[in-house]
């Protein structure tokens, strides 16, 4: 898999999850057997929000060819998806 395939797989897997998690943070929650409070609802919004961020870095850098940005975004992505994973 490339750098490329892999930014646009993570693209459209932070659009399939952000996307309901800002817009109807109960119902997708419901899928999971949880309920949220409002402080919960707030959380869900506020996560749902950052995975629309990472939509939009991994799309745009999705045909940088190598550059230390792009080298910086991979090593933020990396940890944030292993802190995610580890939680």
């Amino acid at each position: 898999m490339t750098l490329k395939n892999l930014m646009i797989s993570k693209a459209i897997i932070c659009l399939g999850f952000g996307l309901p998690m800002l817009l109807i943070p109960v119902q997708l929650m419901s899928l999971y057997g949880l309920s949220l409070d409002p402080s919960g609802i707030v959380m869900a919004r506020l996560y749902g929000g950052a995975l629309l961020g990472n939509l939009l870095l991994t799309w745009f850098c999705r045909n940088d060819p190598g550059s230390i940005a792009m080298r910086s975004a991979v090593l933020y992505l990396f940890v944030y998806d292993g802190i995610n994973f580890i939680v």
